[in-house]
């Protein structure tokens, strides 16, 4: 793997599609340990970037503090809405 090149950064690594094709899983590793990002080339020219999972939060919780329930979400009384509806 080579540094920059067209379409890419300085720090990313930059691979022909036919080398990644045939080492993926090896360069997913390698990507993954480094932190780096990896431009795929064909002809010479940017196809797609691949880049590693960077500081994954879970789901639960994530929201907290940042949405409001204003009403009873567990008993909902919708008699007035069926009332409406004659």
């Amino acid at each position: 793997m080579k540094r920059g090149g067209k379409g890419a950064g300085a720090s990313d690594e930059v691979l022909p599609v036919s080398e990644f094709k045939a080492r993926c899983l090896e360069i997913f590793e390698t990507l993954r340990r480094q932190g780096r990002d990896l431009v795929v080339t064909k002809h010479g020219e940017p196809i797609a970037r691949v880049v590693p999972v960077r500081g994954r939060e879970p789901l639960r919780g994530m929201l907290a503090g940042q949405l409001e329930i204003p009403e009873d979400i567990v008993e909902v009384d919708f008699s007035g809405d069926w009332e409406a509806a004659k």
